[in-house]
């Protein structure tokens, strides 16, 4: 969040009103237990979208695949990678 915050700030200083200049923004989330459904991958993006201070994101990114599972020794090791890619289509 923090550094889409930053790069807001520099996409507004730019001021660049030429499309064809106009940079691409993208940005990503993180797989974590608690995003678990699409809902979640479409909320982490509007508010990475808010963050940006940008109308869009041209690509949205997941930051480390699902398949790592860091509490698999907890007995929790359900992959949602459906439910990601369906929150990234929506």
């Amino acid at each position: 969040g923090e550094t889409e915050t930053m790069i807001a700030q520099m996409l507004k200083d730019a001021d660049i009103s030429d499309d064809v200049l106009r940079p691409v923004v993208a940005t990503k989330f993180t797989p974590s237990p608690g995003r678990s459904s699409a809902k979640s991958v479409v909320e982490a993006c509007e508010a990475s979208r808010e963050r940006l201070g940008v109308d869009s994101i041209d690509l949205y990114q997941v930051h480390m695949p699902d398949i790592v599972k860091p509490l698999r020794f907890m007995g929790i090791d359900k992959s949602y990678d459906e439910e990601y890619w369906e929150g990234i289509a929506e």
